[in-house]
């Protein structure tokens, strides 16, 4: 969170916000007006798809966020993330010459990749940063208080003098919440858009 709360990624208000503490119904409220914000700010339509494997996984993202499934919610954001990236590289070398081996590329590499070509823009590479970083400890092997690991994050509150246990589920559930706004921002945002106005 506090390197989401550096990058200036969202308001401070955001970096509070704690989506256990709201029902699920207001929870999917606030993920519909963040699609139509996104939908106004993209003229109302997009059409980069990474086709209906995509969609399942990102309807997946938009069902545990809103059922407070947090690590569900990240793992599948990271997955919409994945498959969205591969989608825009195949537009990107359709006819040029393409990456050895970019079919089998993760999402750290493809974000690489876009950040080193300047593919898409800065902020959004950093916001999809926070969603690599945030699936890590939950899919690779970290010791206890390894930088990084969950654990770490409740001892670390535990020596504030706070409950461990309380910080370390609110973390979840806020890089949770980060995740899938990412997710959002690249599934249904106009990457090409952005990529064709630069060019010009």
């Amino acid at each position: 969170m506090e390197n989401a709360q550096q990058l200036g990624l969202f308001p401070e208000s955001d970096a509070r916000f704690d989506p256990r503490r709201l029902s699920a119904d207001d929870r999917a409220a606030i993920l519909d007006s963040e699609y139509n914000q996104l939908m106004t700010a993209c003229g109302g339509t997009y059409w980069l798809t990474a086709g209906p494997e995509t969609s399942a996984v990102w309807n997946a993202t938009y069902d545990t966020f809103i059922q407070g499934i947090w690590p569900a919610a990240i793992l599948c954001a990271h997955a919409t993330c994945e498959r969205t990236l591969a989608s825009l590289m195949s537009v990107l070398y359709a006819i040029r010459p393409e990456p050895k081996g970019w079919r089998g590329w993760g999402l750290g590499r493809y974000t690489g990749h876009m950040a080193e070509h300047n593919l898409i823009e800065a902020r959004l590479i950093d916001a999809i940063q926070i969603v690599v970083d945030a699936r890590k400890p939950l899919v690779h092997w970290r010791g206890p208080l390894e930088v990084g690991s969950l654990q770490r994050v409740g001892a670390e509150a535990a020596l504030r003098g706070e409950d461990g246990g309380e910080a370390l589920d609110r973390h979840i559930a806020q890089l949770a919440f980060l995740c899938v706004r990412t997710a959002m921002r690249v599934h249904f945002g106009d990457l090409t858009r952005d990529i064709v106005h630069r060019n010009r």
